[in-house]
């Protein structure tokens, strides 16, 4: 049912987290997965699941010679992302363009490459970004983070108008606060996990395990008629909104945020 025996994929930043759980639950279906990642670092964490290159996936001359290495691919699933946590005031240009570059960009060149071979070889392929619930519920302090994910969602419908005449359909997932080694280091902040937890109607936090089965579906011919779509695995999140990372400093410590917090 799900369609994914015999097929390739590349999952970006597929060595922890997210991307790991995604990697495992493509494999599960049946298809052949190569991993994406900057660092080789994560090799051992991807062990066997996957084939393994390096890249980084803002820069275009990395992507074009990794698809040339993967030759054409059926699923590509657009997961690498960065952040940092700084007020709007403090925030670094070179913090800004970073984030820019590897949660937009990297998804537009993988995109780009992937889909000019599925068009070549006539795949009707699948096209899965990670997006946010950023995308649509900012927070104070990750004001560029907010910016990239909105552009994703934006990207993935003008995307999916675009490649869908050629067959290949463009989708994205948004999922709220997961729990992951990246999103571990907020616990510095007293009581923004457990806010995040209690402002879903099951007062929990996403598991990677819970957006990779999204992604599945989305990357499956289960989906076979949704394109250009971005949905949202927040667990009522964005019915009530959890607080700031700003917020939540200044109600730790009493200080103004603005003036006295950079992480």
């Amino acid at each position: 049912m799900l369609g994914l025996a015999s097929k390739r994929a590349v999952v970006t930043g597929g060595g922890s987290g997210i991307g790991l759980a995604v990697v495992r639950r493509l494999r599960e279906a049946g298809a052949a997965v190569t991993v994406f990642e900057v660092g080789e670092e994560k090799r051992s964490a991807v062990g066997s699941e996957a084939a393994f290159l390096r890249v980084d996936v803002a820069d275009e001359a990395q992507v074009a010679r990794a698809f040339q290495e993967t030759g054409p691919v059926d699923i590509l699933v657009n997961n690498a992302g960065t952040g940092t946590l700084s007020s709007l005031l403090d925030l670094e240009e070179e913090e800004w363009d970073r984030v820019m570059a590897v949660n937009l960009k990297g998804p537009f060149l993988c995109t780009k490459h992937a889909a000019r071979a599925m068009a070549k070889h006539a795949i009707r392929g699948a096209i899965v970004n990670v997006a946010s619930i950023n995308a649509v519920l900012p927070f104070d302090g990750i004001a560029h983070y907010c910016a990239s994910k909105g552009g994703v969602v934006a990207f993935t419908k003008a995307a999916a108008l675009e490649l869908g005449p050629l067959g290949i359909r463009v989708n994205a997932v948004g999922p709220s606060f997961v729990e992951t080694g990246l999103t571990a280091d907020l616990s510095v902040l007293p009581g923004i996990l457990q806010d995040h937890a209690a402002k879903t109607l099951f007062g929990r936090l996403a598991t990677p395990e819970d957006i990779a089965k999204v992604v599945l579906f989305l990357a499956s011919d289960l989906a076979a008629f949704v394109t250009g779509q971005t949905l949202y695995a927040e667990g009522g999140t964005l019915l009530s909104g959890p607080k700031g990372y700003l917020t939540a400093f200044e109600e730790a410590t009493g200080l103004d945020a603005a003036k006295e917090w950079k992480p």
